[in-house]
């Protein structure tokens, strides 16, 4: 005989309005909006007929109620729905017994996402003349939670049954969790900053969509690849499906934009003679910057004044050292290694770039009467390569669409490229009274560069075609470090204490902080998505949304540390030279 199972619990949001005879309910909308109104979440619960045949037991028969808690911005206690036809609420002359009890007054979520948890317990008694569990009744399955959202003109919904095959796995954060993300795409987004445990649950879920819980339900796991940047909790007995993720606790916090690959895992009983349902679910920190300042010290000795700074193919990142002759390497842990220097002496090392060729390019901005561009591979082996003409005094330096290097010279007015290969440079002569600063690949596969000489910002294509897309209103700006960010072309304004945005095509897009910071220098684009800047009279490194806003100024805690050089490590973090103080600092 097959046993009497609840078929599925719809959970709905109806929009109590604040006049009667309101309007209807708007359609489904993908956003909602946060109000005064409340809600009401209606459950209902379908039982079939009995029917005669062979089936499987997945749940006990003597299954009688069940209770329904929502915890969230409004908390609910345990509601009782009865589960048979005398049951209050419940109607069995629809083919079945169909129950249904209404939870009201819920407030709407006051943001996208899950901000309610609806907990699940079922009983095998049930008093229908009060409405209540017997005090003697068992509990036929532990505490199951759901996380769902409340938001005001859209139907909420969900299903659950307590009889079903998963047929595949399901991930939902709690109400009031920071992640991210829908179960259906199985992706979620952890904030970086945020270093508190998180609660999800995992279900199983059958073939028509229905969340499985209640006595009888596939036994869930769930697993991380990465323990030590975000471990999972075993779930309590009373809370079988509730895992905990356990982020590392400030001030370690995680690698920024890292991806960790959760394992979820749905187990039907062994009676049932179906296979395990698997879920791959990627869970992944955000770019944010914390605000966490490491200085690590370079070697002692006479000044080193460490200058350009870039993330190199080994995970490691590079810098020049211009005082010292050298070029160092540190670990994204902190470890220092400044063995190399160039065979020319008073080389003076600038900046520096990964290559296109697995090798690190740099600068030498002067020596010797003459000038070199380097080229230095990961095991140490390292070249020099004279520039076309003597004392140009080479500055920026960046891998280029066309895999060569492409670098400023600003005392002669160009711009130049060198090959892998070290074949002669070529030069190409900017107009007027240039003086190339510091140059980028554009969204446009083109390279944009600061003029201070021109107050412009210039392109040049591959070829060597050069044009000042833009001369800047803003009178000696003084532009200086050059980003790509999101498709648009960040700068800083080093004299004009701002940034700027120019596009492509060669508009303007705007200028802000304009006086609001010290003298921006060096730039990059950020792992949280904006434009960063560093800022040596203000010590400081200064962080800017699409809008201009300035979203975070880090003080580097050594004093007048003078931060020059500035780049994103494969960590996530913001990494800078303390070019006064012989130090590296990683910003978190």
């Amino acid at each position: 005989m097959r046993l009497r199972s609840v078929y599925a619990a719809l959970l709905s949001l109806l929009v109590a309005s604040a006049c009667s005879g309101g309007p209807a309910i708007p359609p489904l909308t993908q956003h909602g909006s946060a109000s005064a109104r409340s809600g009401s979440l209606v459950v209902r619960v379908k039982v079939p007929k009995r029917r005669r045949g062979r089936h499987t037991r997945f749940i006990s028969p003597a299954t009688q109620a069940m209770t329904v808690s929502v915890a969230g911005p409004t908390p609910i206690a345990n509601k009782v729905i009865g589960l048979t036809p005398a049951s209050h609420g419940c109607d069995g002359s629809l083919g079945g017994t169909i129950c249904t009890v209404t939870i009201g007054g819920l407030a709407p979520c006051p943001k996208k996402g899950n901000c309610y948890t609806a907990t699940l317990v079922t009983y095998d008694a049930y008093d229908s003349a009060t409405n209540t569990i017997p005090p003697t009744a068992n509990k036929l399955s532990a505490a199951q939670s759901i996380g769902f959202p409340i938001v005001t003109g859209v139907a909420n919904t969900f299903k659950v049954t307590l009889d079903g095959i998963p047929s595949s796995v399901v991930l939902v954060p709690n109400g009031s969790s920071v992640l991210t993300g829908t179960p259906v795409d199985k992706q979620f987004t952890f904030p970086k900053c945020n270093d508190t445990a998180q609660t999800v649950s995992v279900y199983g879920v059958d073939a028509d969509g229905n969340y499985i819980v209640g006595a009888g339900a596939p036994a869930v796991s769930l697993a991380t690849d990465n323990s030590a940047q975000l471990a999972v909790a075993t779930p309590k007995p009373l809370s079988p499906n509730a895992f905990t993720l356990d982020p590392p606790v400030a001030p370690q916090y995680p690698y920024g934009n890292q991806l960790i690959n959760l394992t979820a895992t749905a187990t039907p009983g062994t009676a049932s003679g179906a296979a395990a349902a698997t879920a791959h679910i990627r869970v992944t920190y955000s770019g944010d910057i914390c605000g966490i300042v490491d200085e690590f010290s370079l070697p002692s000795g006479p000044p080193a004044n460490p200058g350009g700074i870039a993330a190199g193919p080994d995970g490691k990142l590079w810098f020049t050292e211009c005082t010292a002759n050298k070029i160092g390497t540190i670990t994204t842990l902190g470890a220092i290694n400044v063995a190399v220097s160039p065979t020319t002496a008073s080389t003076h090392p600038k900046y520096i770039t990964a290559g296109p060729d697995g090798a690190m390019w740099f600068t030498e901005n002067g020596g010797g009467g003459s000038s070199h561009i380097g080229r230095i591979t990961t095991g140490g082996a390292l070249n020099e390569y004279l520039t076309k003409t003597a004392d140009s005094g080479p500055v920026s330096i960046v891998a280029g669409p066309d895999k060569t290097l492409w670098f400023t010279e600003p005392s002669l007015g160009d711009i130049s490229n060198i090959t892998t290969t070290g074949a002669p440079p070529a030069e190409y002569h900017v107009s007027g009274t240039a003086a190339p600063q510091q140059i980028t690949v554009g969204p446009d596969l083109n390279l944009w560069f600061t003029d201070t000489g021109n107050n412009a910002i210039g392109t040049s294509t591959t070829l060597g075609a050069i044009s000042e897309n833009i001369t800047l209103p803003i009178s000696n700006a003084g532009p200086q470090g050059i980003a790509n960010v999101n498709g648009q072309l960040w700068f800083a304004l080093t004299n004009a204490a701002g940034v700027g945005t120019v596009t492509v095509t060669g508009n303007s897009a705007g200028f802000f902080a304009v006086g609001d910071l010290d003298a921006p220098y060096d730039a990059v684009a950020g792992p949280d998505g904006g434009f960063w800047v560093v800022d040596p009279p203000a010590n400081a490194v200064v962080g800017f949304a699409s809008n201009g806003v300035i979203t975070q100024a880090v003080t580097i805690p050594t004093g007048s540390a003078q931060p020059n050089g500035i780049a994103l490590g494969p960590d996530g973090a913001l990494w800078v030279t303390e070019i006064a103080v012989n130090k590296i600092a990683r910003i978190r």
